[in-house]
């Protein structure tokens, strides 16, 4: 019995041991559960706070953007409250009635319709440059005379092809340059290169001279002049030029056109203007002659280049002709309009005042020496390109130079019209010329020409042209369909500037808030 109870006991020992093995075991689990529930527990409420927090920039910034909305519209309400232009507050105002409303937005809209349409018509009627002209009248006590060249038709007299080539030479070769055909007349020629040298060139020549030696010469051609109505004029009045169509003789042309430096008519009709007897010298006629026996006549205003050859009337011998003139001021307007007028000093003449003639005469120059290598007599001297020389000659007067050319009509021109009227001429009741020059009746009607040339009348007409419709105008008419179809004006393209700006910036400040705060937080999370 004792060994049973001993064993017994032993086997009671073991069990308890187990069971404090256990029940330990049991304890160390749970606690390890209760350890991870914690754990997790902790988790969700970390995740808990991450998603608060970023649910909270997700609310502010929802909040901004409802901040931004409720201040443009305060904006755009206090705009359409105090603007200038008329209507618009009736049709936002959320206090009248839809009804009030919509009748105000149909109105405001069919007059924003109707003036948008008078604008555009405004603005396609300014972008065609339609022009008006303006005409008056100006009678002044006296008025400039114009400039007169006359050339005989026979550009070469028959007794100068008479001489040889070498004596010609002798008579007309200088050392000097090219001088001014009003230059001295007791100057002595001396040669300076060989006499049969063909190539020799024009450029050592003085003008007046071998103007004088080939073509005919007004001490020879005037006969009788008479100026201003009594007092007598002589061919020290004239100025030998070179024209288009050779040598020529101008009366009140010395000078350049500057106010009040020339002759003045100071009476219209035939005492206040020039009366010349001309000798048309016509045995001395070269048999090439296309025109036959006359004279050309030229009228200008004074300071023009010489170009005649299109502008020149044909005066016949045996008759009186009679040129009135009334002067005329024409006023253009410049690119962009038709007119496309300039008033461009040339480089030629810069002291002259833009013209046509002058613009051509600079032209030809330069196609003369561009296709030539050398100009002609007749063209800018100023320029300082070589004269041709005999041979080279033909080139420079055998092209068309003209047509090369391309000139606007100046802004500020002088015009002359002139009507003609011929009548008999009264050579025969000058005994004094009957008798020097011996000739017959039959002679004097082939070779005397007489030419009156007098202002009409000192009415000066002046055509003005005037834009349609100017830059002024047209925000008149812009300014006025805005005043009266919706009370606006310029002050109120401004207050809607100002609203678009004012909008604009509103916006920007809330766009750099915004990327200020997404700096702020990218430099917080990068500390973390």
């Amino acid at each position: 019995m004792e060994c049973i109870n001993v064993n017994q006991l032993e086997m009671n020992t073991v069990s308890l041991d187990q069971q404090e093995n256990l029940s330990e075991d049991e304890n160390t689990s749970s606690a390890a559960s209760d350890k991870e529930k914690d754990e997790e527990k902790d988790e969700e409420k970390d995740e808990e706070k991450d998603e608060e927090n970023d649910e909270v920039p997700d609310n502010k910034r929802r909040g901004s953007i409802v901040q931004l909305l409720e201040r443009k519209q305060e904006l755009f309400h206090n705009f359409v409250e105090n603007t200038t232009l008329h209507g618009i507050k009736y049709v936002t105002n959320p206090v009248h009635s839809k009804t009030r409303r919509l009748i105000w937005t149909i109105l405001f809209v069919a007059i924003v319709c109707l003036v948008t349409m008078a604008i555009l018509s405004h603005i396609g009627d300014y972008f065609k440059y339609s022009t008006n002209t303006v005409m008056s009248f100006n009678t002044p006590r006296d008025t400039e005379f114009p400039k007169v060249i006359i050339c005989n038709c026979n550009a070469v007299k028959r007794s100068a092809l008479n001489t040889t080539l070498a004596e010609l030479y002798e008579q007309t070769v200088v050392t000097a340059g090219p001088r001014s055909l009003a230059s001295s007349k007791s100057a002595s020629p001396t040669i300076q290169q060989e006499p049969n040298d063909l190539d020799a060139d024009i450029n050592g020549v003085d003008l007046e001279y071998i103007g004088r030696a080939i073509a005919h010469n007004m001490d020879t051609m005037l006969l009788n002049c008479y100026w201003g109505g009594g007092q007598n004029c002589s061919a020290d009045n004239f100025t030998q030029v070179w024209t288009d169509v050779g040598v020529c003789y101008a009366f009140n042309g010395l000078d350049t056109a500057v106010e009040g430096s020339g002759l003045r008519s100071t009476a219209p009709g035939g005492y206040g203007g020039l009366w010349m007897q001309l000798n048309v010298e016509k045995s001395e006629y070269t048999e090439d002659n296309d025109f036959g026996s006359c004279f050309k006549v030229a009228i200008e205003p004074r300071g023009n280049t010489n170009l005649i050859k299109n502008l020149a009337i044909a005066v016949a011998p045996g008759d009186h002709t009679i040129i009135s003139l009334k002067k005329y001021w024409r006023t253009s307007l410049q690119s962009p309009y038709d007119s496309n007028c300039s008033k461009t000093r040339l480089q030629y003449f810069p002291h002259l005042n833009y013209s046509t003639s002058a613009c051509m005469m600079e032209c030809i120059t330069n196609a003369s020496m561009a296709k030539c290598g050398c100009i002609t007599p007749y063209m800018s001297a100023s320029s300082g390109f070589p004269y041709c020389n005999l041979r080279r000659l033909q080139c420079a007067t055998n092209y068309d130079l003209a047509s090369y050319c391309e000139c606007n009509t100046p802004c500020h021109e002088e015009v002359y019209r002139s009507r003609i009227s011929y009548a008999r001429a009264t050579y025969t009741s000058h005994t004094e010329l009957h008798q020097h020059l011996n000739w017959t009746k039959e002679e004097e009607k082939e070779n005397v020409v007489e030419i009156s040339i007098y202002f009409e009348d000192f009415r000066e007409e002046t055509s003005s042209q005037k834009e349609v419709l100017s830059v002024f105008g047209l925000m008149s008419s812009i300014g006025g369909e805005m005043g009266l179809l919706l009370g606006g004006s310029v002050i109120t393209v401004f207050e809607f500037i100002d609203f678009f700006v004012a909008g604009q910036a509103l916006r920007c400040k809330w766009i750099k808030r915004k990327l200020g705060d997404f700096g702020k937080k990218k430099k917080h999370a990068s500390v973390e």
